[in-house]
């Protein structure tokens, strides 16, 4: 993908309102900083329009509802976007138990990262105690346990995550 200097202009000067998701991409990594701090530069402790009519107190909740992060969707905020009110009682536990299946796969491969991650922070000691070495090895132990979990509930027993 390829952004002319002619888009950049019609962007800067307003003659272009939108962005492909493409063209984010591209202007993310012209810019060296990631698409999500494009689309909510901060302040984020600030309020924002996150949909049209919707505002949220803080523009950090709106990134964070945006990556997936956020363990819930428009439950705590409105009931469908663009009414005023959350859900309540079993509506709102319906659009939780929805929301976490819908980024079910998103999650569990943050969690295979994380995992991944925090084995490669492991740091074994040029001469460790048999007590650092045990903990050492139930710490790897358990970590190795995570991933096998993770990997079996991503599907990918048999396939190489490149993790």
């Amino acid at each position: 993908m390829k952004m002319t200097r002619q888009t950049i202009t019609d962007l800067e000067n307003g003659r272009r309102r939108y962005v492909t998701t493409a063209e984010l991409a591209v202007l993310a990594a012209a810019l060296n900083t990631a698409p999500i701090a494009l689309l909510y530069p901060g302040p984020y402790n600030q309020q924002i329009e996150v949909l049209p009519g919707v505002d949220w107190p803080r523009q950090i909740d709106a990134a964070q509802w945006f990556s997936g992060i956020q363990e819930h969707g428009w439950t705590d905020r409105v009931s469908r976007p663009g009414e005023s009110k959350g859900a309540g009682g079993a509506e709102s536990a319906q659009m939780r138990a929805d929301y976490r299946k819908n980024i079910r796969e998103l999650r569990l491969w943050r969690e295979l990262l994380d995992v991944y991650k925090k084995i490669s922070q492991v740091v074994i000691p040029p001469n460790p105690t048999k007590e650092n070495r045990r903990v050492t090895e139930l710490l790897l132990e358990h970590l190795n346990f995570e991933v096998h979990s993770l990997r079996a509930q991503l599907g990918l027993e048999e396939i190489d995550d490149g993790g």
